[in-house]
């Protein structure tokens, strides 16, 4: 799963983002509801994971042009807008420090699943 979801920083939703500031290895998936109410952005390095999630509960209105901090977001809020960003800042420095660790390649029945003859 982790080498699907490693495209989502280096050409997928949040290639914007494009991972950590060290290079280390990193993953992840953007989300959006329906009328981008609420995003998220869940990713993870082979030692961390942390989910940052941007919405409020208490409104159904969609988020769109919002103003967060001396920032503006114009058109909708999704994944990648505000989450992933706000998930570097937060991964940037809880990874300092720590020894880069490439994730683990999936063996062969893992990938092909293990053969059965049947008769």
């Amino acid at each position: 799963m982790a080498q699907i979801l490693k495209s989502v920083l280096t050409k997928g939703t949040a290639a914007a983002v494009g991972g950590l500031s060290d290079g280390r290895p990193v993953a992840g998936k953007t989300g959006s509801t329906d009328n981008s109410q609420q995003s998220w952005f869940v990713g993870f390095t082979p030692q961390l994971t942390t989910a940052v999630w941007v919405g409020t509960p208490y409104s159904p209105h969609s988020m769109s042009n919002l103003q967060l901090g001396n920032t503006f977001y114009g058109g909708p809020i999704f994944g990648a807008s505000v989450a992933a960003p706000t998930w570097k800042l937060i991964m940037d420095r809880a990874t300092a420090g720590l020894p880069p660790l490439d994730f683990g390649s999936p063996g062969a029945a893992v990938q092909s699943g293990h053969i059965v003859t049947i008769r």
